[in-house]
């Protein structure tokens, strides 16, 4: 289950891409189609396999396309007279264990920072000084691409190179406001690398693979999504943290072996998913004393499972305020098991 929808299998995944061969859709068409909703590194994993296994390709590149960008599912060589050889499908992989879903496969991109922003406001080289300014003024940006007619970028202004105009007494006209050579970034590019260019600048300008602006991130976006991300992490950091202490407390050494064998005798030896195995036992779990049922307890422990795994992806979309309740309410029985 990803994100409320429901992914088929490797046969499934592979039939439901072939129904869309020769269609032009966005990317979010084509997540919808198989079931998906997010374009995270799960998903992104077995629909690569799935377009390889099928013999089909994007045009674009569906992991580098912006999800309304439109895309064509195509075969990936041209078809011949030839028969092509029966090949009997491959059974399905097993889903990912959940824990080893928690850290990305590769480094997050700018992507993560994009989604759910605005497309930024932009003016065309012909545009009067006066009248940029003024929509700087009205929709209260700090920067503003300039962009012409034919999508190319030409740069952009800021407050800081208006001001420079101004001290270098230059002719007050938007050319000689523009900075030629704004911070861009690539939108493939790594999270690190892009925090690194806004840090220096103050925001980025971010590129599609065809060189087109698709995206500008000021500090204060970054500082928005840290700021998102920050407290439910330090709050499941925390409920990690009690959850182990709380547990050594009132389990014993065989009460850890019985549920996963010898190799495992103590809370530090499991990982977050691995507690719902050992606290269902009704005897172990008479043990914490609390005034719910295990099924209850683990059936929120799941849910803050899912979260943390969102959140180390920077995957906050639908993380609304009842979702993260159940983080605030499993910290709060645990702090009543372990006040210190």
């Amino acid at each position: 289950m990803l994100d409320g929808l429901t992914m088929p299998d490797e046969t499934g995944l592979i039939e439901a891409l072939k129904s869309l061969v020769g269609q032009t859709i966005t990317v979010d068409v084509m997540l919808t189609s198989v079931g998906a909703k997010k374009r995270d590194h799960v998903v992104r994993e077995r629909l690569t396999t799935a377009l390889t296994d099928a013999g089909l390709v994007t045009e674009p590149d569906w992991e580098l396309a912006d999800r309304e960008e439109a895309i064509v599912i195509r075969p990936a060589v041209e078809e011949t007279s030839e028969p092509e050889p029966v090949v009997d499908e491959a059974e399905p992989d097993p889903a990912p264990d959940a824990e080893s879903e928690i850290f990305p496969e590769f480094a997050p991109t700018i992507r993560v920072l994009l989604d759910g922003l605005a497309a930024p406001t932009i003016v065309a080289p012909t545009t009067s000084l006066s009248a940029a300014v003024e929509l700087m003024m009205l929709t209260k940006v700090d920067y503003l691409p300039v962009v012409d007619d034919t999508g190319l970028l030409m740069g952009a202004v800021s407050w800081k190179t208006y001001a420079a105009m101004h001290v270098a007494n230059n002719d007050k006209t938007l050319s000689n406001a523009i900075d030629r050579n704004p911070p861009t970034i690539q939108d493939g590019k790594d999270l690190l690398e892009a925090v690194s260019v806004i840090a220096d600048h103050g925001y980025v300008l971010v590129r599609d693979q065809y060189g087109s602006l698709c995206g500008l991130v000021t500090m204060t976006d970054l500082a928005s999504r840290y700021r998102d991300l920050l407290a439910p992490f330090q709050k499941i950091g925390e409920i990690e943290r009690r959850l182990r202490r709380c547990t050594n407390a009132r389990l014993a050494a065989t009460d850890f072996s019985d549920a996963w064998g010898s190799k495992k005798t103590k809370a530090e030896d499991l990982t977050f998913g691995q507690y719902k195995r050992l606290l269902e036992d009704p005897a172990r779990w008479a043990k914490f004393g609390l005034g719910i049922t295990s099924a209850s307890f683990c059936k929120l422990l799941d849910d803050v499972r899912e979260i943390r795994n969102r959140l180390a992806h920077f995957n906050t979309e639908d993380l609304d305020d009842s979702k993260l309740q159940e983080v605030d309410r499993l910290l709060g029985l645990l702090r009543s098991l372990d006040p210190h």
